[in-house]
């Protein structure tokens, strides 16, 4: 036996190897979303439709399925779906106390196949009542813990990790984590997810871990963890669009890139052990490797504060370009995470005044250095980090006047600006 994972993305089912090998499990029943398993089976929620519907009419008619596949062998054995309801919009799955516990988003509720007497019910989570059968809370994930189960509220912005009494499903209590978040996991001394539309793995004792993209799957096994990293794109365009799985050690420290042309989006990862032989019985896909360095389409450490958001105090600065941003205060910040292992900082950066200009760098208040023209130019300059720095660090960006266009160039530009920042890579 070896350790190996399961990768579920739009179109396949897939096992990667642990090594640099990737093999289709399973087609043609995508999306393929939530995996789980018990001592003989291993389970995996399928849509059943490959392009994620925009309007709530079509994604009503959705019909989705557990697939069931032997767990020594991945061969098919079974496909199970509630007789009297549908499953919609279905998401994380978990297997525990007997039970199949299914997250289906559309009704905002989570459906339960009893194993024993093979027997569907309905929980709905949420305690409004109004809240039942509409995508008010887009439940996610679940995941038992001793005597509680975990349900995650994807909320369409922040969100809740949901704690229940495993016994009577009571509410225990709440707790705000991650913006459009997705799993669960035990990380940095709390219970993790992945706060996928800020591009980050939280904690709820404040740890974090930058990853870009849109971060949706983790698993664990004993040498590595592996993240599942989607592009950003329309929901009509996301079948087309190739997966990513980002692979750290167990200390989290990055050690390779895995791109998977045309596979969609990147939807559970379930860590399992597999037999050589197996493994080779499958059919071979195709994943590109980058090994301790990023792949080109999402790398990972790249900061472009031209784009909205990405970490900049807006007041601070003005609106972003295509390709930079102009600072707009004396002082200007950004939040930045710096991951386990990380050691330099590099500013891509331009002046534009007419003479000689700088800027300080500060993280945390700490001084890294200067950034200095004799002359209007492009700058590109590596600062060292901190020894040990990891986490959330706020930038700053700090320059002794701001000056006009208008008036040191004479253009009709008459916005205030200071420097502009192209790009920031860490490593």
């Amino acid at each position: 036996m070896r350790n190996a994972f399961l990768v579920t993305t739009t179109h396949q089912v897939l096992a990667f190897d642990g090594g640099d090998r990737f093999f289709q499990v399973h087609s043609g029943k995508g999306l393929y979303y939530g995996l789980a398993q018990d001592s003989r089976c291993i389970y995996v929620s399928c849509r059943n439709q490959t392009i994620g519907p925009d309007d709530a009419a079509a994604r009503a008619e959705e019909t989705g399925s557990i697939l069931v596949l032997d767990a020594l062998t991945l061969l098919p054995i079974a496909e199970l779906r509630p007789e009297d309801f549908a499953l919609r919009d279905v998401h994380g799955i978990a297997c525990f106390d007997g039970k199949l516990w299914v997250t289906s988003s559309f009704d905002n509720l989570v459906a339960v196949f009893d194993t024993s007497v093979r027997r569907w019910t309905k929980w709905y989570p949420s305690i409004d009542v109004d809240a039942r059968n509409r995508d008010l809370n887009h439940f996610n994930t679940i995941v038992p813990d001793r005597d509680q189960i975990y349900v995650l509220a994807h909320n369409n912005g922040p969100s809740h990790l949901l704690s229940y009494d495993r016994s009577t499903l009571e509410l225990c209590s709440a707790m705000e984590l991650g913006r459009q978040a997705h799993d669960i996991f035990a990380t940095g001394g709390g219970i993790g997810t992945c706060s996928s539309a800020e591009g980050l793995l939280l904690s709820s004792t404040g740890w974090a871990l930058r990853t870009g993209a849109f971060p949706r799957g983790v698993a664990r096994c004993n040498n590595s963890i592996l993240v599942g990293l989607s592009q950003v794109a329309p929901r009509s365009t996301r079948h087309e669009a190739s997966g990513i799985l980002r692979r750290f050690t167990p200390e989290w420290h990055y050690t390779a890139d895995y791109v998977l042309s045309g596979a969609g989006m990147i939807l559970g990862i379930l860590a399992i052990d597999l037999n050589e032989s197996v493994i080779n019985a499958l059919e071979p896909f195709e994943g590109r490797c980058f090994r301790g360095a990023y792949n080109p389409l999402e790398p990972g450490n790249v900061y472009s504060p031209a784009a909205d958001g990405n970490g900049v105090f807006a007041p601070e600065w003005h609106a972003g370009e295509k390709t930079h941003r102009w600072t707009a205060a004396r002082e200007s910040r950004m939040t930045i995470v710096v991951n386990p292992g990380e050691r330099t900082l590099t500013v891509c950066a331009f002046s534009a005044f007419p003479g000689p200009y700088r800027a300080e760098v500060l993280l945390n208040g700490e001084n890294l250095g200067t950034l200095f023209w004799s002359q209007p130019g492009y700058l590109e300059q590596r600062f060292d980090l901190p020894s040990g720095a990891q986490g959330r660090f706020e930038l700053l960006f700090k320059i002794p006047h701001l000056w006009q266009p208008s008036v040191s160039l004479g253009t009709i530009d008459e916005r205030r600006l200071g420097i502009s920042i192209k790009e920031l890579r860490i490593l």
